[in-house]
């Protein structure tokens, strides 16, 4: 996943010790080449516009969602001009139109041709195990356009650490882009599949490094500018047994996360009707009726079926095969 560098630094201002600050690279021109990355185009949100939006919707109390499926809600962050950015702006409106279809069929069938679906789910994966949405909300993602691939990919940044449950696999998203493609079940599937490699063979290694970060930047949070002051409640802290109970409290927030996505994903049942109707030349047509239920696709190789009644004229022990 494309991520925006990041990290900590300490900050002194005219000999005084201004504590510990977190720093992050704007992602444009210059972080594309230090990746090595083809010189493609970074689509945002327009933050006058969705300015606007939010403050009508908090008026009128109706979300609109259209707005976010438009080529005008957002901004070119790379190239303002030039071969690139015609061919990028080109791909980003068809890949609107098509998402404001809104017709499952049509975008699980053409998703492909625009979007990195593998990329995608592991980027909806990692929201749904730090829970939280902020990052992926209209006025925050970032869509990335790779001229090689001729595919957009979501920019993963801005996240931070709240509770969620296994129900929050199938919810409506704030994002009008984000929810129009998860109509696609493909898209649906691989998040899933993402999301339990993330909670089975990732977790360890999330938890390892949210421990590691925590003890190299655990003595200057204690030292910091806001930690001396006694008025301050909402920032900063008193003791270091508070700060070390604040990253615990994280940590089993995360850990409680990644197990209710693990259990609510294992959460598979099908159901199935089988109807016989007799014809009066003697045969008939059996009728099987499948329903399945939970948030991951589901494969069947293959279905018995053993009558427990005798068909007129069939021997009882009769077994189908499907």
């Amino acid at each position: 996943l494309l991520i925006p560098d990041s990290g900590f630094a300490t900050l002194r201002l005219n000999n005084v010790d201004m504590g510990l600050y977190f720093w992050t690279e704007r992602f444009d021109k210059t972080q594309l080449e230090r990746r090595e990355l083809p010189e493609g185009e970074v689509f945002a949100g327009d933050d006058v516009f969705w300015d606007k939006i939010t403050k009508e919707e908090f008026k009128t109390g109706r979300i609109q969602t259209e707005s976010g499926l438009h080529p005008g809600s957002y901004k070119n962050i790379v190239h303002k001009k030039g071969e690139v950015a015609a061919q990028a702006q080109k791909r980003w409106s068809d890949f609107l139109a098509l998402l404001r279809t809104r017709d499952p069929l049509k975008i699980d069938a053409e998703i492909g041709n625009y979007l990195d679906v593998q990329k995608f789910g592991t980027w909806m994966a990692m929201f749904h195990v730090f829970g939280t949405t902020h990052g992926q909300s209209a006025d925050n993602a970032s869509w990335f356009y790779d001229p090689l691939t001729a595919l957009f990919e979501p920019i993963l940044w801005d996240i931070s650490i709240g509770p969620t449950n296994g129900m929050d696999l199938e919810r409506d998203f704030y994002n009008p882009l984000v929810q129009a493609i998860m109509m696609s079940p493909k898209v649906r599937d691989v998040r899933n599949r993402a999301l339990y490699k993330l909670v089975t063979e990732g977790r360890q290694e999330v938890v390892t490094a949210m421990r590691d970060t925590y003890r190299k930047i655990e003595p200057y949070l204690y030292r910091g500018a806001d930690s001396e002051d006694q008025n301050i409640t909402t920032r900063g802290h008193l003791t270091l047994q508070n700060l070390q109970y604040t990253n615990e409290n994280r940590i089993r927030l995360l850990e409680t996360n990644m197990t209710a996505a693990e259990e609510w994903l294992s959460l598979q049942r099908v159901f199935g009707n089988v109807t016989f109707q007799n014809a009066t030349d003697g045969g008939g047509a059996l009728s099987v009726e499948m329903l399945a239920q939970g948030v991951s696709a589901i494969d069947l190789e293959r279905i018995s079926i053993e009558p427990n009644v005798a068909f007129v004229g069939k021997p009882t022990n009769l077994r189908f095969e499907l």
